[in-house]
């Protein structure tokens, strides 16, 4: 009996093909978690990249309203800004970004072409891949406006001419505000509203309005601001000021600037001033005898008074003496250059810039002033008073008083985001 035979029956492994199948899965899974994970990645990537894009903005736009300060506060302390800062860019680094402020002629010419151009103030911030621009138009107005270069006195009240007062202006012309009355003579222009009197013009009557506005009290507060307090009494005279040199007590100023606040009657005779001299009171100052002011800095006013001015002092060549018991040239304090120990000089007694008063001036006696008379209150003549061009005077004009930045005028704003 032959045994039957039956070939053996060959099964597939399904184990191995359900580990593939898993390890598929597995592999398709950790895909997907991977490419979520890239995109939570990409994501906080992006979104610290725009938090710090809107820091660096927030930080542009300050840096640059900080150049736009900086700029202002450079000019408010730089003699002759116009040229200083002619076609210069000024950067700094400040908090991790740069801020930067240029100047230009509104009109398109040089900086320092006229001070009465309006000047654009471009101010930049930039942190970064953040920058912002702002622009600003800065115009000369308030103050006393343009200089008034053919002007010798301006009074922004009236002004009197006694029947013993003589105006010599060399050409010049007395600008008032309110009316003129003119018992005496003047040698020269008037700019008025109307004048009166039987007193002699050589000149040629103008009734235009007056364009120049007194200047505000914060410009001489900045003076003051600028100035070494003097120790003088209430009689300023036998004194030497000079930016070298204070024989009053109080120490010396660089620029030459000093300032005194007494009340009462201030009295001041055998006088020397190289700089500008400052004098505040509740009453008046009276010059009664020879002085020598000379401005150390051509854009400041030789004298400026906070009162009344009564000046009756006789000048000239030669007036003001040493007569062996001053020295009015001393190191420290030159005259034309020189100095010495010497007591036996002979000066001249004249005003030489611009001397401010912010109350009413009487002018007595026979003085001169290279430069300008600035009165905010009446003006009387009742002796001679010779006032003559100064060019220093009429090329760099005392800060503040005439065609400063007094105020700005946003003219626009510009972003940029690189």
């Amino acid at each position: 009996m032959i045994a039957s035979m039956t070939s053996p029956t060959v099964r597939p492994k399904p184990a191995l093909a359900r580990r593939g199948s898993a390890y598929l899965f597995v592999l398709a899974v950790a895909l997907v978690v991977g490419m979520i994970g890239l995109g939570v990645v990409s994501v906080a990537r992006i979104q610290v990249r725009q938090a710090t894009d809107s820091r660096d903005e927030l930080a542009a736009r300050a840096l640059a309203s900080a150049a736009a300060d900086q700029s202002l506060l450079a000019i408010d302390n730089t003699t002759n800004w116009r040229t200083v800062f002619k076609g210069q860019t000024i950067s700094n680094s400040l908090n991790g970004g740069t801020l930067s402020w240029q100047l230009a002629d509104a009109n398109g010419g040089s900086l320092d072409a006229s001070t009465a151009n309006a000047v654009i103030l471009t101010a930049t911030g930039q942190r970064g891949l953040a920058k912002y621009v702002l622009a600003f138009t800065l115009t000369p107005s308030g103050g006393s406006g343009p200089f008034p270069t053919a002007d010798r006195t301006l009074s922004f009240s009236t002004t009197t001419i006694s029947s013993n007062g003589h105006l010599n202006l060399d050409a010049g012309t007395l600008a008032s505000s309110q009316a003129v009355t003119n018992s005496g003579s003047i040698s020269g222009n008037v700019q008025a509203p109307s004048i009166s009197g039987s007193g002699s013009l050589s000149g040629t009557l103008s009734t235009a309005a007056l364009v120049n506005t007194a200047p505000p009290q914060s410009v001489i507060d900045a003076y003051i601001a600028k100035a070494t307090t003097i120790t003088s009494t209430n009689k300023l005279q036998d004194t030497v000021l000079a930016p070298g040199y204070n024989s009053s007590g109080g120490g010396t100023n660089a620029d030459g600037v000093y300032y005194m606040q007494r009340n009462g009657n201030i009295q001041i005779s055998n006088l020397r001033v190289n700089g500008t001299l400052i004098i505040a009171t509740n009453n008046k100052v009276t010059i009664n005898g020879p002085i020598l002011f000379e401005h150390y800095r051509t854009d400041y006013p030789a004298l400026i008074i906070i009162g009344d001015l009564d000046m009756s002092y006789t000048g000239g060549a030669g007036a003001l003496t040493e007569n062996n018991e001053d020295n009015f040239n001393p190191p420290g304090a030159p005259y034309n250059g020189q100095t010495n120990s010497t007591k036996t000089d002979a000066f001249p007694a004249d005003i030489r810039g611009m001397v401010a008063v912010t109350g009413n001036a009487t002018i007595g006696g026979n003085s001169d002033i290279y430069g300008l008379l600035m009165t905010n209150g009446n003006t009387t003549i009742n002796g001679t008073l010779n006032i003559h061009a100064d060019a220093d005077t009429q090329n760099t004009p005392p800060a503040g008083y005439f065609g400063q930045f007094t105020g700005v005028s946003p003219t626009g704003c510009a972003r940029v985001v690189n």
